[in-house]
């Protein structure tokens, strides 16, 4: 019962910011009533300020005008002060991105009042002195044609002394956004830990994006991976995601892995994977990707039946990324259409769509194995 009232306590001055906050404007007002009315309680009134003159009053009103003084005063000293009006930037990373063509933009709200900046290439900026903000809390709503994607609650903190504002925004697997106020990519590697494997899968796919479109990022990240301890796979895998992104460094640390039975399963067929980029390993990566997705591989020998789920999948989705279109591929990847996990379900009607060369109208495995079976020619056996 007392930590639910202590609970109850803490939360008291976030439930009344809002309150206060209208108050900024006139807190000087408060501080001269509520003076005044301390005053009058302590010395029974008989006196005059300039135009406002106060008579005698008797025990009962001295007490109600010290007890409403106080609280007026603890009402002013509640108030907090008005902040200055600073630069915000931000960025944005997409788990789904939004359809070419899209207008994608973020709205603030505090209070009522609302501000709205234009998502351009996964950034966007407020600034003062027209769209500039103070620090507080914000809702924050990201939202394009086809209506709101998500909205979040975040906190802007005052702004340091030669320090500029930022805000980033990562969406997860389930397509929510987090928000942080640390760097991007440093958001994301922290995510790459997290428990649940589709939050780590996604911050690494979000962070071969970055890598891609800008060079900052490769460096950071190639920089990460040399310098080895928690960050180093996570920085390996993004950037040999894509082939564009790798080096020899890179691929040299995928080998490491794929040869090392201490990797999970999913991370030895990721750094396989990042072999079809290696011409040399390629014809390799290919046949091993191939034993994967039938069940054949002696890598499932290595570890347990659970360890390995949706390891057939994965090396299915890799294949048809690479361009292969092949029966046991197909089944692969129309049994994950039911995983329970998203992200696999994700890829697999990614998958699905490379194997139509457009984009399939059904999201069902039994609709989608039809809508094949009508509009692609028969498929080879693996």
């Amino acid at each position: 019962m007392l930590e639910q009232w202590l609970t109850w306590l803490l939360s008291v001055p976030s439930i009344l910011e809002p309150i206060f906050s209208k108050l900024q404007g006139i807190s000087l007002w408060v501080l001269g009533f509520g003076a005044l009315l301390l005053l009058a309680g302590l010395v029974g009134g008989g006196f005059r300020i300039q135009s406002v003159e106060i008579p005698r009053i008797g025990t009962i009103a001295r007490v109600l005008c010290s007890t409403l003084g106080t609280i007026t005063l603890s009402i002013f000293v509640a108030i907090p002060p008005e902040n200055e009006v600073f630069d915000l930037v931000g960025e944005v990373v997409f788990n789904d991105p939004p359809p070419p063509g899209d207008t994608v933009s973020i709205r603030l709200y505090r209070l009522d009042n609302r501000i709205e900046a234009l998502i351009n290439d996964g950034k966007f900026e407020f600034r003062a002195p027209t769209n500039g903000l103070q620090a507080g809390t914000y809702r924050a709503e990201i939202y394009g044609n086809q209506g709101t994607l998500d909205d979040v609650t975040v906190f802007i903190a005052p702004k340091e002394p030669g320090k500029e504002q930022s805000l980033a925004l990562s969406q997860g697997p389930d397509n929510q956004f987090i928000p942080t106020s640390d760097d991007l990519v440093q958001h994301l590697v922290k995510l790459s830990k997290q428990p649940d494997w589709q939050y780590r899968a996604t911050a690494i796919e979000q962070l071969s994006h970055l890598a891609a479109a800008d060079s900052a990022v490769r460096e950071d990240l190639k920089e990460r991976m040399k310098r080895g301890g928690d960050d180093s796979r996570t920085a390996g895998f993004a950037l040999a995601e894509s082939c564009n992104t790798q080096n020899q460094d890179v691929r040299s640390f995928m080998q490491q892995i794929w040869e090392t039975k201490q990797a999970t399963p999913y991370e030895r067929v990721r750094a396989l994977a990042s072999f079809l980029c290696d011409r040399d390993k390629a014809l390799m990566a290919k046949q091993a990707l191939f034993e994967l997705a039938k069940g054949t591989h002696a890598f499932f020998v290595d570890y347990s039946q659970a360890a390995t789920q949706g390891v057939s999948n994965m090396a299915a989705y890799y294949l048809t990324l690479a361009g292969e279109r092949r029966s046991c591929l197909l089944d692969e990847l129309l049994k994950g259409i039911g995983s329970r996990y998203k992200i696999a379900r994700d890829r697999s009607f990614e998958a699905l769509n490379l194997f139509a060369g457009q984009r399939i109208v059904s999201d069902e495995s039994g609709g989608i194995q039809t809508w094949l079976g009508q509009n692609i020619p028969k498929l080879g056996n693996c």
